[in-house]
């Protein structure tokens, strides 16, 4: 049975703040990772006490360029550090000391009023010309079906792309996949929500990949191989963005921008249940790797732990609480048994760490 937790958090002075970036914090190994403007920053969670600043490690990307986001994607013991950047992305190994992959988005044509626009750019205007930035969104590893790793981000043209890792760990030239027209805002496969443990070949979601767009709307991929992801399903746009998902046993989750989470199955897309997580803007959610228990943070300050209704369960909070004068932009499950919950907020010098209650 999943424990409370307790409401009254670790609190730790830490700099540089993070960016405003959906679901800014993540977990590598005993590493958390996050993005400033001008570099990946990891923290060690032994690092962590009451009162004393939390020693971060900045890892700037090469060439010198803006980051626009961070993600951690552990893969067995190991795993990756994907930077977002003005021009495309920066792969780091683990420790974001040695630089693996680095990719360009494709050139973009100068637009002109009244005709399409072409490249990277093609369908991300306002109808009259006005263009925005190029840039890639959202990272998830996921397992194929002829047994390759593949390592998935999405793109502001909603265009999906995808490099396989070959037995020796390289990662090859991406291929792109189209089924969105509106720039990605995020997506999962089971594999990065177990943290990238194992999990069966039988498993209903084991070589799925979720996506989800500005739109709304929300598509699943059947990873047959590097070069072959074909369109399971889709969840027709409700006009509200996920700004993250996360796939356990045979359900989809999704965190709205309007705060409710919404649990769909995986397969058929069908809505199976609600959380009315928050009031203002949704803008992290995290999935316990073992657990089937998620958090998630708003722009408000509100942050809420919830049991998810899967195998007949009932939704049950676990925490709810409020970080007074804050926007929340990272929560993840931290810890030897990442039963540790770890915050952090946008332009705040601070890092929070809430823990479950012991049993009295």
């Amino acid at each position: 049975m999943a424990s409370s937790y307790d409401p009254k958090p670790l609190r730790a002075p830490m700099k540089p703040s993070p960016i405003a970036d959906y679901s800014n914090l993540s977990l590598i190994g005993q590493q958390m990772v996050y993005a400033h403007p001008r570099a990946a920053c990891l923290v060690s969670t032994s690092s962590i006490h009451v009162g004393t600043h939390v020693d971060v490690r900045k890892a700037e990307p090469s060439p010198l360029e803006i980051v626009r986001s961070v993600r951690a994607l552990p893969h067995g013991t190991s795993g990756y550090i994907v930077m977002s950047t003005a021009s495309g992305i920066q792969v780091w190994d683990q420790s974001c000391a040695r630089q693996l992959f680095q990719w360009m988005l494709p050139e973009v044509k100068k637009v002109i009023q009244g005709e399409s626009l072409q490249g990277e750019m093609a369908g991300v205007h306002n109808g009259v010309g006005e263009v925005y930035a190029p840039f890639v969104r959202g990272a998830a590893l996921c397992l194929a079906r002829n047994g390759s790793t593949n390592l998935c981000f999405g793109s502001s043209s909603g265009t999906l792309y995808v490099s396989e890792v070959d037995q020796s760990g390289r990662i090859q030239e991406p291929t792109p996949f189209f089924g969105h027209s509106s720039p990605i805002t995020c997506m999962s496969t089971e594999y990065q929500s177990h943290h990238g443990r194992h999990i069966a070949d039988k498993s209903p979601g084991s070589h799925l990949l979720a996506s989800a767009d500005e739109a709304g709307n929300i598509s699943v991929w059947l990873a047959v191989s590097g070069d072959e992801y074909k369109v399971l399903s889709s969840i027709p746009s409700a006009s509200i963005p996920a700004t993250s998902l996360a796939i356990r046993h045979d359900c989809l989750i999704a965190a709205r921008l309007n705060g409710i989470i919404q649990v769909y199955g995986l397969k058929d897309s069908k809505l199976r249940a609600e959380i009315v997580a928050h009031s203002r803007w949704l803008t992290c959610m995290d999935i316990h790797p073992t657990k089937d228990i998620i958090v998630s943070g708003a722009e408000d300050g509100t942050i809420n732990m919830w049991t998810l209704p899967i195998h007949n369960h009932k939704v049950t909070n676990l925490l709810s609480v409020t970080w007074m004068h804050a926007a929340v932009t990272g929560v993840t499950f931290c810890g030897s048994t990442f039963d540790d919950l770890a915050a952090v907020a946008y332009d705040t010098d601070e890092l929070r760490v809430y823990k479950p209650l012991l049993p009295t």
